[in-house]
């Protein structure tokens, strides 16, 4: 039984440890000023997908090492991120909220790496009866 309790235990601290270094493995490589090169959403409605909205850009997007960043419309196209945002992460979850509206957005890192990072989101409603789900894929090249 002692040998049970063991196992379970450094199975547990053994998940915990790579749980934390993804964690900040992630927002050391998030720390900085992004591009916004592409972001592709599909909607689905009852069912039915539409055909994917490609939307290339050049906005950049920065996040600082405090947990606030800031989205900047300088460039082509429109920045997916909020003006001024604080944001947080947990494993590959990234969560910002907006500090002028305070709604929280949480995205899934999808790919990370120290050149590129690619997040995901998917949101469903109901509107009038029909299910909605917006599926929305950000693609970010460090600069």
């Amino acid at each position: 039984m002692k040998h049970l309790k063991r196992l379970f235990i450094i199975a547990v601290v053994s998940l915990c440890v790579t749980a934390c270094s993804e964690t900040l493995k992630i927002q050391k490589q998030l720390i900085g000023t992004w591009v916004n090169t592409q972001t592709v959403t599909i909607t689905t409605v009852n069912g039915t997908s539409t055909s994917p909205v490609i939307l290339t850009s050049s906005t950049e997007t920065t996040f600082d090492k405090g947990g606030t960043g800031c989205g900047s419309n300088s460039g082509s196209g429109v920045n997916p991120f909020p003006k001024e945002f604080t944001w947080t992460n947990l494993d590959s979850e990234l969560t910002i909220i907006d500090q002028d509206t305070f709604v929280p957005y949480t995205y899934t890192v999808v790919e990370h790496s120290k050149s590129q990072l690619i997040l995901n989101s998917v949101t469903t409603g109901v509107v009038s009866s029909d299910t909605i789900t917006v599926d929305i894929t950000i693609t970010l090249d460090k600069v």
